[in-house]
């Protein structure tokens, strides 16, 4: 859930919507899904946070969005620290921006905001759907079995270059 507005725009309930979407959603999720994981030695859970949720990462207009990325980041650390001794990995993709759906598809790569978004990324493209889910796989299989409480940032070297 991404509203972005000033902060005066926004309400306490929507602030708190955001929060309940992008962070306590993970937290149940993890909550209610650690009986099954506990049984699982080598059990992962993959967050997806933001860059949004990192430094230099802020956007205006983000402040709530921004927050719940950079709780969930957090709450990726705590909660691979916690379940670690059972067994269960944790960690987060960060994704920049991708173009999905939701941001405008195919589309955004031809829009002003999109091509000034290329031209700022080393790798010089957009990130697609299938970044995220190549990395996520990894993150689940066992070829990361002794990766835990990171986050990748996922953003064709976009933060590296700032």
């Amino acid at each position: 859930m991404f509203p972005f507005k000033p902060i005066e725009e926004f309400t306490p309930d929507e602030f708190s919507r955001v929060l309940d979407v992008n962070l306590k959603g993970p937290w149940l999720l993890s909550k209610y899904a650690l009986p099954e994981l506990k049984k699982r030695f080598g059990a992962s859970i993959v967050n997806i946070t933001s860059c949004s949720g990192h430094y230099g990462g802020a956007s205006p207009g983000g402040s709530a969005y921004d927050a719940s990325k950079g709780g969930l980041r957090q709450l990726t650390c705590s909660l691979a620290t916690e379940l670690g001794p059972h067994g269960i990995r944790v960690n987060a993709i960060a994704p920049g921006v991708i173009a999905t759906e939701a941001q405008g598809g195919d589309e955004l790569q031809h829009s002003d905001w999109g091509k000034s978004e290329i031209a700022r990324a080393p790798l010089r493209r957009l990130g697609v759907a299938e970044d995220v889910g190549a990395v996520a796989a990894f993150l689940a299989s066992d070829a990361a079995s002794f990766v835990t409480g990171v986050t990748v940032i996922l953003d064709g070297g976009t933060m590296a270059a700032w």
